[in-house]
């Protein structure tokens, strides 16, 4: 990394990506967009969306296998939303019994399969970047849901 004596402004930065991240990146951008309240927020998010998908459309061609892993993806990201939410509601309340250890394993499982998902994704489309784990993942083709 450069040092300099002032920060430049830096717009965004061009890097290789596995599809799957980008995927991912893009479903958790979709759930954002609809779900902050916030004008800039929204705004913001949707900026970003937008550049995603442009280069999403650029990289990757559709295929019913490929939507049918990234709408799971999104059911995941969905899941993961709504547990985190509610691991925060128990940390302000400082409930920590069995709903908040409840939500803690079912974020570890849900991102056990986001895990899986985009590892099919990118196995699928041939990536040379594959995201490696030391723990078992689940099979994405189980479809089964968190």
């Amino acid at each position: 990394m450069k040092t300099h004596n002032a920060p430049a402004a830096v717009k965004s930065v061009t890097i290789d990506i596995a599809p799957g991240d980008l995927l991912d990146r893009v479903t958790v951008l979709e759930i954002k967009s609809e779900r902050l309240t916030t004008e800039a927020a929204v705004r913001n998010v949707r900026i970003e969306l937008d550049s995603l998908r442009a280069s999403r459309d650029r990289a990757i061609a559709a295929t019913p296998e490929l939507e049918q892993l990234t709408a799971d993806l999104r059911r995941v990201n969905e899941t993961l939303w709504d547990l985190e939410e509610d691991v925060r509601i128990c940390e302000a309340a400082k409930d920590f019994g069995d709903r908040f250890i409840q939500s803690a394993r079912s974020i570890m499982h849900s991102n056990d399969r986001r895990a899986a998902i985009k590892q099919a994704i990118n196995r699928m489309l041939g990536s040379s970047f594959l995201d490696e784990k030391s723990f078992p993942l689940p099979d994405p083709s189980s479809r089964a849901r968190s």
